[in-house]
Formats: C-alpha cells, structure tokens, sequence
C-alpha cells in the first residue's frame, strides 16, 4: 500500500513539473511583449504584479496595482487581478484563495493559470459552426472548451493510419495525432508517411519544430 502511495505521489510530481513547464512558457510567451520573464512559476506570481500584467496584455486595460513589498500589497494585487476575473469577466473560480496564491501554493497557482489558458487562449479557439457567431470567453465552459477541441481533433485526424483519437491522453502518446494534424492542414510541410513506424520521441520532434519553424506555434511541451 504504501509502496502504490509513493508511485501516485511520484506521478502527481511528475505531472506538475510537466504544468509548471509548459505554463511557464505560455506566460512567458506573453509577458516577454513588455520586457517581462517568469523564471519560477510558483515564485514569481506570488506578488501579484506579474498576474496584473498579463492581464493588462489580454484586456488592454490598465490595472491598478500597490507597489509595497509587504504581503498586505501582494495580496492586494492578487486580490486585484482575482476579482477582475470573477466579477468583470464573470469567471467561475471556486476554492483558489488569494492567500495561497501569494504563498506560493503550487496545485492552485497551477489552477489558476489553467483558468488563465482556459479563458484567455483556448476559448478563442474554438471552432464556431456556419451562422453561429463565437461565443464569448464568460460563456464557454472548461469542459464544453475541452469537448469541442477533441471533437475537432478527432475529425481532423479522420482517416489517418494508426491514429484514433478518443481523448487527450493515451490517444497522442505515439505522435502521430499531431503528424496527422499538420499533415491535414499543410501536408508540403510534413509527410505524415514518413512518420508511421517512427518512434514516438521522433513523431514529436518532427510536429512540434515544424509547428514552431513553419506555423509560429510556440513550443509549450518537450517530446519526452
């Protein structure tokens, strides 16, 4: 028992390491637009200026903000950037205080920049139906967000060798999900041939570079 208590653990670790990665860059992918870096996520946002920032980037509204060091002003700060989430974007987040955020809590702070992704990013993402106006971020839903791009994935993948996709796990451990999606919309940039019987750090590779060289699609994960 507690030899299976040590492996969840380890995989729950493991896990985060993989968020904090790819959320970094996708913050950093922004706040690199005013000079700005994020080193250590669970760090770095615990004053709450660098979350102001970003959403001053997102709005293009100016944030207030207090410029003290004390904890009393970095709570205030991410007070700030929560309640703009909450009661002018209408964002539902439930059970992430702002306490834990300037504590550096790493589950919530990973929470919250989910929102932040979830809102800012993937809901304009969405794919809208023939005479269906985009819905709007204060109306979509994480898992309607999440139902939608699998189902678009899943009809962009259709008809490919040895790709099924029925979810966002097991389905794309092979990378040829995402060959075949860049095969599907530019197929002079990636043969998706040529990675069938590959192995699947390759498939990996081959998507994600000519995803970021040829596409413009930031690199967020590592193959491994």
């Amino acid at each position: 028992m507690a030899s299976l208590e040590q492996s969840r653990t380890k995989l729950a670790g493991e896990a985060d390491l993989v968020q904090k990665k790819a959320f970094t860059k996708w913050i950093n992918s922004h706040l690199e637009k005013v000079g700005l870096e994020v080193r250590d996520l669970f760090e770095d946002l615990r004053d709450g200026t660098k979350l102001l920032t970003l959403l001053e980037l997102f709005t293009g509204k100016k944030m207030h903000r207090e410029k003290g060091k004390m904890r009393v002003h970095h709570i205030q700060n991410v007070k700030t950037a929560i309640n703009y989430l909450t009661d002018v974007r209408k964002i539902r987040i439930v059970g992430i205080p702002v306490e834990e955020i300037v504590d550096g809590n790493r589950k919530l702070t990973l929470g919250l920049v989910w929102m932040l992704i979830l809102n800012f990013q993937l809901s304009g993402a969405l794919p809208s139906k023939p005479g269906q106006r985009p819905k709007s971020p204060m109306e979509v839903s994480a898992k309607e967000i999440k139902k939608e791009l699998l189902q678009w994935a899943k009809a962009a993948t259709e008809g490919y060798d040895e790709v099924s996709v029925t979810n966002f796990h097991r389905s794309w451990n092979d990378g040829l999900a995402f060959c075949a999606i860049i095969n599907r919309h530019r197929p002079d940039l990636l043969d998706y041939d040529d990675c069938l019987g590959n192995p699947p750090l390759d498939n990996f590779e081959a998507a994600f570079s000519t995803a970021e060289k040829e596409l413009g699609v930031i690199r967020f994960l590592d193959p491994e």
